[in-house]
């Protein structure tokens, strides 16, 4: 199986794999929900996006350049999840879950200029 790519969501997002690896861009959102049974799950986000996080798989990598409110990680079975809010969110609109009970999950700020993927 091939890992799935997707470049721009705004809106609402839902991917579900069984053992490909996610690689997700997101700018403007509604509600995105990842899940990877067997793979990782890279989220790439507008460092300016708003959003409830709940991010759970065996590994997860927060990266310290996305400024997360209010973050908290709880250790469940073989795994972790972790929770906050990105740019003062609120949660009932906007959200993003991610779920990777085999795989790690990083999330990341991307700008959208990186998005791109300009080559010189």
């Amino acid at each position: 199986m091939g890992n799935i790519t997707v470049d721009s969501s705004s809106g609402c997002l839902k991917a579900s794999t069984h053992q490909s690896a996610l690689d997700v861009y997101v700018s403007q959102l509604g509600k995105v929900e990842l899940k990877s049974h067997k793979g990782s799950i890279l989220v790439k986000v507008a460092s300016s996006l708003q959003a409830h996080l709940q991010l759970s798989g065996k590994e997860v990598d927060v990266n310290s350049e996305v400024h997360v409110q209010e973050m908290a990680k709880a250790h469940k079975d073989d795994g972790v999840i972790v929770t906050g809010l990105m740019n003062q969110g609120s949660k009932q609109e906007k959200w993003i879950k991610a779920d990777a009970p085999k795989g790690t999950i990083s999330f990341r700020s991307q700008s959208w200029f990186q998005s791109l993927k300009l080559q010189d």
